[in-house]
């Protein structure tokens, strides 16, 4: 094989190992310690289908999300192949279907619930079920 050719396709091969192991999923074993956590989320004693529920570690790591379906349930996801979050407590954030993003108001949920969020769960290593009472002036009923 010519030379020049040899080498390019040497750094091609070495490009598409290098390329294919950043891809990689993170292994089970190379998480930290998680809970199953699911629930329903209501708004006004309704479910609140399309909202994304956001769960963030207080003390600093990966956070975990899920997304409401008709009934309201959702279960977060630590990675797209593991269920969970992390244990100890989170801040909790959601946001609706009609959330635009980053630095936008929510048209139809309060601050409260999501960019100053006084929402907070504690996922224990047994898992837990973290349903969320909403209203929309901004309280909640309750949390469990």
């Amino acid at each position: 094989m010519h030379p020049v050719l040899c080498f390019t396709a040497s750094i091609f091969v070495f490009g598409l190992s290098f390329f294919a192991s950043g891809c990689q999923s993170q292994n089970e074993g190379d998480s930290p310690p998680l809970g199953r956590v699911s629930g329903h989320v209501r708004l006004d004693g309704k479910p609140l289908e399309g909202a994304t529920v956001i769960f963030n570690p207080i003390a600093g790591g990966r956070g975990s999300s899920g997304v409401t379906d008709s009934s309201g349930g959702y279960e977060l996801d630590y990675t797209h192949n593991q269920q969970g979050a992390i244990l100890g407590e989170h801040q909790v954030r959601i946001n609706s279907a009609s959330f635009a993003g980053e630095g936008a108001a929510d048209p139809l949920l309060p601050a409260e619930y999501n960019s100053d969020t006084q929402l907070r769960f504690t996922v224990p290593a047994s898992g837990g079920m973290a349903d969320f009472e909403l209203k929309s002036d901004g309280s909640v009923e309750k949390v469990q």
